[in-house]
């Protein structure tokens, strides 16, 4: 299965995300899943092959020709216009696939098999709590458009900065509380010798809520 890409917009400096669509996607059947994934193929930039292709056949390939795999999770899926919305983290030029989102135009194509997934949240619970890092915004996005409005919710997100923070559907019962990276510094003090991790202590940055 394979979609193209139809439209490309930049969500935060971190994050952009992109829309599939065309026939490629006439099979895709999806679950209702919060969390519900597709398993994308990126293809090396010196590739001899494009989307659609014989998965079995390309893994039959050298290392340097191989697709390379990568989870993403399904931020959207409109089954009145077959699309697919997919929202990826960026880290400059590191990554097969915040590389391809960066440098995805318009009729490009990415093949992928899914979607999978398995956590949906119980409305029948008295309150939730969702929580993780950018990678998981979509889940957690999808999580809370689920969620009855006269639910409460906590939601922890910790990010590189207050400009990585996604906007999502959201109502008065909703709680959203932003770290700012603070929690992998904190673990990479610990890792750290004393003395390097006390010059480390001055640089890390106060926690952030918005």
């Amino acid at each position: 299965m394979y979609g193209e890409v139809e439209e490309i917009s930049t969500l935060s400096p971190s994050m952009i995300r992109i829309v599939l669509g065309g026939s490629g996607l006439d099979n895709f059947t999806p679950n209702e899943s919060t969390d519900q994934y597709i398993n994308a193929y990126f293809i090396p930039e010196n590739a001899s092959y494009s989307p659609p292709f014989d998965l079995e056949e390309v893994r039959t390939l050298g290392d340097d020709q191989r697709p390379r795999p990568r989870r993403f999770t399904v931020r959207r899926w409109n089954s009145n216009t077959q699309k697919l919305t997919i929202d990826f983290v960026t880290h400059g030029d590191q990554g097969y696939a915040g590389t391809w989102a960066q440098r995805a135009q318009i009729g490009d194509r990415l093949q992928f098999k899914g979607p999978n997934g398995s956590y949906k949240p119980d409305i029948e619970a008295d309150w939730h709590l969702l929580a993780g890092d950018e990678s998981a915004l979509s889940a957690i996005s999808a999580s809370v458009e689920a969620i009855p409005e006269s639910k409460p919710c906590s939601v922890f997100l910790i990010v590189d900065g207050p400009e990585n923070q996604i906007n999502f559907a959201s109502s008065p019962n909703i709680k959203l509380i932003g770290f700012t990276g603070l929690l992998y510094l904190t673990l990479k003090q610990l890792c750290l010798k004393q003395s390097v991790a006390m010059r480390l202590k001055m640089e890390i940055r106060c926690l952030h809520t918005w």
